[in-house]
């Protein structure tokens, strides 16, 4: 799994977390262990695919990353 920009303080390990104990659980659940906001996140990416819902489970082997929302003017 790998955090970028604000989201890296919940990873411990430099932006990146092993998702070994993953499988089978879904996205929102994993947030929720590691204390995400779901409003800190605007896009979650899964395999290279933009996913919509945040109930979609991860399989053994996915990389998930999670984007938070971008500012600027």
């Amino acid at each position: 799994m790998k955090l970028v920009g604000s989201l890296r303080k919940y990873a411990p390990q430099g932006g990146s977390i092993d998702l070994d104990d993953a499988d089978g659980r879904t996205v929102a659940e994993v947030m929720a262990d590691l204390g995400i906001v779901p409003a800190s996140v605007s896009m979650v990416v899964v395999n290279g695919r933009c996913v919509k819902a945040r109930r979609c489970v991860l399989q053994e082997g996915d990389e998930l990353m999670l984007l938070p929302p971008i500012g600027g003017g």
